[in-house]
């Protein structure tokens, strides 16, 4: 299998995914962060290597998200 025969076969994966939600990407991500939940593997946060000021962003994006 070539390359370009991987990628594709990802992208159709991925089209395929993103059809099941008519391409909203919150829900979308809802449905990968619900996969990710229902999983057996770890989930591991790299936000403590992220310089200061980017991990307060993400932070707070994070924080002012919840609240909608």
């Amino acid at each position: 299998m070539s390359s370009n025969e991987m990628l594709e076969e990802i992208w159709k994966i991925r089209n395929e995914h993103a059809h099941r939600f008519n391409d909203k990407l919150e829900a979308i991500f809802d449905d990968l962060r619900n996969q990710q939940k229902a999983g057996k593997r770890k989930v591991v946060s790299f936000i403590n290597t992220l310089p200061e000021s980017t991990a307060s962003k993400i932070v707070k994006q994070a924080i002012e998200n919840e609240a909608k």
